[in-house]
């Protein structure tokens, strides 16, 4: 099952989804990392072995630079509306998690919705 960190622009109502469902996750506020940079806040979630989820283009850019110097990224799950339902992405994010093995996302993006 993958593990997620979850940048400071995902709701936290997806996260308490999640964990409900059992999900293992930790949100950048509760790493004192929401104020960090974006490509520290990557680091971190490559450091703690979780797939970034996110709804911030800026890291678009930077896996695409990443990919180009073939440096590896644990993998990133982006969020492409802004009003896409909360219960939604609870079960999008669910389903990745218990079916994705983190060597299926590493160096990767997924897209939300699925």
């Amino acid at each position: 099952m993958l593990k997620y960190y979850f940048d400071h622009n995902v709701q936290r109502q997806i996260a308490s989804g999640l964990r409900l469902r059992g999900v293992d996750l930790i949100t950048a506020y509760e790493d004192a990392m929401h104020e960090a940079a974006d490509v520290d806040v990557l680091a971190r979630a490559h450091l703690t072995n979780r797939i970034l989820v996110t709804k911030d283009h800026d890291f678009l850019k930077i896996t695409t630079d990443r990919l180009r110097r073939q440096i590896g990224f644990p993998g990133i799950i982006y969020i492409t509306k802004d009003d896409l339902p909360i219960g939604q992405c609870i079960e999008d994010l669910e389903i990745v998690a218990k079916v994705y093995e983190p060597e299926e996302v590493s160096g990767r993006v997924l897209f939300l919705p699925l």
